[in-house]
């Protein structure tokens, strides 16, 4: 009997191994369990979208703060405030949501901001819940965010989604009656 043996290189034989690994977390986010999801992700592997399914259930999981930390080592690049351009949106979009969730809304706009893809699903509905939020401050309050004096609670932004996307950029929606993400913890 004449038996092939195929050979793969091992980039590939990684990549198929971490879409793997991130379709059996998607399933667990699916299902709401973030923590099965988290644990089986460990330490996230080289592949953004691994690492970005990761920070997706830290935000989920309400760990704001951690999350904020996370996205922030992938985007920018040690000693900078400039976000790595050649990333994707989406992770600039969960990094923007972390910010506005502790309460960081100036940071927030700012993210959006370099950004800079007004088109994106993510970015419109954050700007949305922005704004709609914006309209609800009184002149005093508003005038504090414009010039970058106004903190909690009164800089809490309240969601109308789940935090945090995939490379897909699908936005969940809140379940119905469910409470609105946001605080700082």
């Amino acid at each position: 009997m004449n038996r092939k043996t195929v050979v793969r290189p091992p980039a590939f034989v990684e990549k198929q191994t971490e879409d793997t690994l991130l379709g059996r977390a998607k399933r667990y986010v699916r299902q709401k369990d973030y923590v099965a999801a988290l644990q089986m992700l460990g330490n996230g592997g080289h592949d953004p979208e691994v690492k970005n399914a990761r920070g997706v259930c830290l935000l989920r999981m309400g760990r704001y703060t951690e999350a904020l930390q996370f996205y922030r080592g992938m985007l920018l690049r040690s000693g900078c405030i400039v976000m790595r351009p050649e990333l994707p949106t989406y992770l600039k979009a969960n990094y923007a949501t972390a910010l506005l969730l502790i309460g960081q809304t100036e940071g927030c706009v700012q993210t959006l901001t370099e950004a800079n893809d007004d088109k994106s699903p993510i970015v419109m509905r954050l700007n949305q819940n922005l704004k709609r939020w914006e309209k609800g401050l009184t002149l005093g309050q508003w005038l504090l965010f414009k010039f970058g004096a106004l903190h909690s609670p009164h800089a809490l932004v309240p969601i109308d989604f789940l935090p945090g996307v995939f490379e897909d950029g699908l936005i969940e929606e809140l379940p119905a009656g469910a409470a609105s993400p946001g605080g700082v913890q």
